[in-house]
């Protein structure tokens, strides 16, 4: 065994390489494919006729006169004809109750007391029903957007009853109001709203004295007030005076004196007159019997020509109902 060949086999190496891990995938980032460009296709004769241009002209012009005829529709005013208006002595029931006159209208007047809203095609404000009180909040509705009202305006209203307005006021306490929609609104003033006028006589009765020319030009009777419209014109060389406070009513032998009512804004006669010139106004007395005679008595006429002073007297005119 010591002489026995040794044999040596050789081992041959392999290099292994280490198994790599799977590399992740790529995000795949969408580039837009650049649009392929088509050449119009010329139109068959024999396409449907839904594929016409004329087709879908007449289907968008009839889409145009039913959105029309619908808005109109929902717009329509009732024929006034057909219209149920609340009666007056029920207008303050109605403030009480909106919703059972709901749909019904009413004619109403009042003193806006907020500035008006537009929006939409539509115009808002509120207004006090009862100016005097500054009661009756009342919401109004009006398509007519050429309306220029604001705070302090007095208004004619015409309108349909639509229900309650609820809403808040600056102190977050609830306010409620009847709503009134469809309204046709007139600018008015305050002695047409405040003050309305009963009876309306135009005695136009002139007087003059030594060029102090008076002329008595209408009477106006109010359930609140008497209007008295004079005109004083000096027709005279000197500036004249009167005392226009001092001119009253004499009515079966009582003594009425005026009462002036400063919210009516109404014009006041001038204390002095220039030669030649002109002053006119309206006198408001307290409420008097429509159908009673009675006397305006205009007093203590006054030139700066002394002279004539003694020549004055109270200028009287009787007044026929």
């Amino acid at each position: 065994m010591g002489n026995e060949e040794k044999k040596v086999v050789k081992v041959k190496t392999v290099k292994v390489k280490p198994k790599e891990a799977p590399a992740p995938e790529p995000v795949k980032v969408e580039v837009p494919a650049e649009p392929v460009k088509t050449e119009p296709v010329a139109e068959k004769a024999t396409a449907p006729f839904y594929k016409k241009w004329w087709f879908w002209l007449i289907v968008a012009g009839l889409a145009i006169a039913l959105i029309a005829l619908l808005t109109n529709g929902s717009n329509k005013s009732t024929d006034p004809a057909e219209r149920v208006y609340v009666a007056e002595d029920k207008i303050l029931e109605m403030y009480s109750d909106p919703k059972a006159y709901k749909g019904q209208y009413v004619k109403l007047s009042g003193k806006v007391f907020s500035n008006p809203e537009q929006k939409d095609g539509t115009y808002v404000f509120q207004m006090w029903g009862d100016p005097t009180n500054s009661e009756r909040n009342t919401v109004v509705y009006t398509s007519d957007t050429t309306l220029d009202l604001h705070e302090g305006d007095y208004v004619m209203v015409d309108g349909r009853i639509d229900g309650v307005f609820s809403g808040e006021n600056m102190l977050g306490g609830e306010v409620t109001a009847p709503q009134i929609g469809d309204a046709v609104v007139t600018k008015s003033n305050y002695v047409d709203v405040v003050v309305p006028t009963l009876k309306e006589i135009t005695p136009n009765l002139n007087q003059d004295q030594q060029g102090f020319n008076v002329t008595v030009e209408k009477i106006q009777y109010a359930a609140e007030q008497t209007r008295v419209y004079v005109t004083i014109r000096n027709n005279s060389a000197d500036k004249m005076s009167f005392s226009n406070y001092d001119t009253r009513i004499l009515m079966n032998g009582q003594q009425i004196e005026q009462k002036d009512d400063w919210d009516a804004e109404l014009p006041k006669l001038s204390y002095e007159i220039l030669p030649g010139a002109s002053t006119s106004g309206v006198l408001t007395f307290p409420a008097i019997d429509q159908n009673q005679a009675f006397q305006l008595i205009i007093p203590s006429i006054y030139s700066d020509n002394w002279e004539l002073d003694n020549e004055f007297k109270d200028m009287v005119f009787d007044i026929q109902p």
